[in-house]
């Protein structure tokens, strides 16, 4: 978690939610999460963020708008981790 005002997202009970770390209220949550998810991450340039879980799909979604840009299909398996 960031503690310099910056903001960072959780996945609690498979909701995408988005933070700010200096009041540590919620600001919002993404659009179009369609399956539970167990791992979120923010890509290294703050534009976009990762999400997976029980799908095959790897999830994208832009950091400001919270709106899904795009799935990443093609895994044979549930997906439990990414990397950027």
């Amino acid at each position: 978690l960031s503690t310099g005002g910056e903001p960072y997202t959780t996945n609690t009970l498979g909701e995408l939610k988005l933070w700010d770390s200096a009041t540590f209220r919620e600001i919002g949550g993404f659009e179009g999460v369609t399956f539970p998810l167990q791992r979120c991450d923010v890509s290294p340039d703050g534009r976009l963020v990762a999400a997976c879980g029980s799908s095959s799909v790897v999830q994208l979604w832009d950091f400001d708008s919270r709106k899904p840009v795009a799935g990443l299909a093609g895994h044979d398996r549930k997906t439990s981790g990414m990397i950027w």
